[in-house]
């Protein structure tokens, strides 16, 4: 069989797929495919003009093909180039079965069925309506993003026309698609690797603004809405928090004074802070993380063992934010700049000497005394 023009298949073996079918099992639009046989040459190979548009087994592995090189970051122009280019035979096997009478008016998932719970570190259980650690996921998914770069994402896919497991991200370039389509596929090893090489080529604020925060806030509005894709976020926050944890696991000066971070004593969402550690380690200064629901008294000795240069505490909910906390902190000598970050403290009247911060860069610009950037 040669590898360019295989040999003809019984019909039951080598079945056709219509256009819907194709972009609903890609996560794509419909408009999009056409844009890509147009441009890129990725139609169906034995398309005939005048006929309707039919998708073979081959068709379909180099479309997948094409889509795993985008999620990894490849332009769209190059990744379509190289699937055109690779031999049938050395195109990774379709996921889609060889037989399957009727498939291509069947609705097609892009991952595997509804899940549990979300948010982040800490998670609640998304039954339990009004419990102090989850008021919805969307209260996770949303405000884990909430006062750190607050991105404009959209609203989510609906059942109809898209088989109700692709997430329609407004502005999002290709590799915040992509994310969503890893993580809605439950593929860890394709979220963690997008997120790594965006972290690489971007930085940590690029990362979390442009990727991080779109999926998962597009991931807490689908629990809201449709009450499932809640193991779709925990895959996800587990996977952004190892890859953070990697960028800020660096070699630091460690005669600095450090900066602490950690989430307020009621607080059990600590997802934020492994991005603001991530951002600090980028910028060489030396990080201590103390993590979710930091006891107030814990918080104080470790202020006073450590001598940071700051501190920077974390609430999520409203119910977390508790001014209190702050003004109980200890002076210290040199003084410890106090910065606190999160939608639980954007109604507070906060003490003098406490700055808040409206998004990750700004936070760690406080953090590090650098110019504060428009």
């Amino acid at each position: 069989m040669s590898a360019v023009t295989p040999s003809p298949e019984p019909a039951e073996r080598n079945p056709r797929y219509t256009v819907a079918a194709v972009a609903r099992r890609l996560g794509v639009a419909p408009a999009t495919l056409r844009t890509w046989n147009r441009r890129y040459g990725l139609g169906p190979a034995d398309h005939v003009s005048g006929t309707r548009r039919r998708y073979g087994p081959h068709d379909l592995a180099r479309l997948e093909f094409m889509c795993r090189l985008t999620q990894d970051g490849i332009a769209p122009a190059e990744a379509a180039r190289i699937a055109r280019s690779t031999l049938i035979d050395d195109l990774p096997e379709s996921r889609w079965p060889r037989s399957a009478p009727g498939i291509d008016d069947r609705p097609c998932v892009i991952g595997p069925g509804p899940g549990l719970s979300a948010g982040g570190a800490g998670r609640g259980q998304p039954g339990q309506a009004g419990s102090g650690e989850h008021a919805g996921a969307v209260t996770s998914a949303d405000d884990d993003c909430g006062g750190l770069d607050e991105p404009a994402v959209a609203d989510l896919a609906g059942a109809r026309g898209s088989g109700g497991r692709v997430l329609r991200l407004a502005d999002a370039g290709i590799a915040a698609r992509g994310l969503a389509r890893a993580a809605m596929a439950l593929d860890s090893s394709a979220v963690t690797r997008i997120l790594a090489h965006a972290v690489a080529a971007d930085g940590v604020v690029a990362a979390w603004q442009e990727l991080v925060c779109p999926v998962l806030v597009a991931v807490g509005r689908r629990w809201e809405q449709r009450g499932d894709a809640v193991d779709v976020e925990h895959l996800l926050s587990d996977c952004v928090a190892a890859v953070f944890r990697r960028a800020a696991d660096r070699e630091i000066d460690g005669h600095g004074r450090p900066v602490l971070l950690a989430c307020a004593p009621a607080e059990q969402h600590s997802l934020a802070l492994t991005a603001l550690a991530a951002g600090l380690a980028e910028r060489g200064a030396s990080v201590r993380v103390l993590g979710a629901a930091v006891p107030i008294t814990a918080l104080r000795n470790a202020i006073v063992r450590v001598g940071p240069v700051a501190v920077f505490l974390w609430s999520q909910r409203r119910t977390s934010a508790d001014v209190q906390v702050l003004t109980g902190l200890p002076v210290t000598r040199p003084p410890t700049s106090i910065v606190v970050g999160g939608s639980g403290w954007q109604r507070s009247t906060l003490p003098g000497r406490v700055r808040h911060a409206g998004s990750l860069r700004e936070a760690l610009d406080l953090l590090t005394g650098a110019p504060l950037q428009g």
